[in-house]
């Protein structure tokens, strides 16, 4: 499979800026650096996550695009950060139901802490960068990819069934 790209095209259609108040999105910079608390015991440090662009919203979250800091090596992540209205364990949950293991095809959550800020208390889920499905539909050979591509969100889909999980978002 051909290279994908870490950027994505701007998204059009920005959340409403009057969600930036109590209870609603979390205001970031690019450049913010978000930090894991280090676990009680814990002789690792804090995992820290700098915020480089952003790769999307839902009615629930924003997600970003951040690179790790402090780890053995840098590598990049999808951080989503919840509104704060959203209750704290409403996807920790669903993570709960999947299985421990690496699972083909389910995205992984590779961490989840609190932020507070100046809207209230934010869950935050960090998991592995997946790439923009447009930019390989639109690239020269993604036509030729596009059978693979819907057959692994079909297993996906598949694996999240078996284990309970459904979306249902607006």
């Amino acid at each position: 499979m051909s290279d994908i790209s870490l950027y994505w095209e701007a998204d059009e259609e920005v959340e409403d800026i009057k969600r930036y108040t109590t209870g609603g999105y979390h205001p970031i910079r690019l450049g913010d650096v978000l930090s894991s608390p280090v676990s009680a015991g814990s002789d690792s440090p804090s995992r820290q996550y700098r915020v480089l662009h952003k790769l999307g919203r839902g009615s629930f979250a924003t997600v970003w695009l951040a690179e790790t800091l402090r780890a053995s090596s840098q590598h990049y992540v999808a951080v989503k950060i919840c509104v704060a209205d959203a209750p704290p364990q409403l996807e920790l949950d669903i993570f709960d139901k999947l299985p421990r293991e690496k699972t083909p095809n389910v995205v992984q959550l590779l961490d989840s802490f609190s932020l507070a800020g100046p809207n209230g208390i934010h869950t935050v889920l960090v998991h592995d960068v997946l790439g923009s499905v447009t930019s390989i539909i639109g690239s020269p050979r993604g036509p030729k990819h596009a059978r693979e591509i819907c057959r692994q969100i079909a297993h996906g889909l598949a694996t999240l069934h078996r284990h309970g999980v459904v979306h249902g978002g607006e």
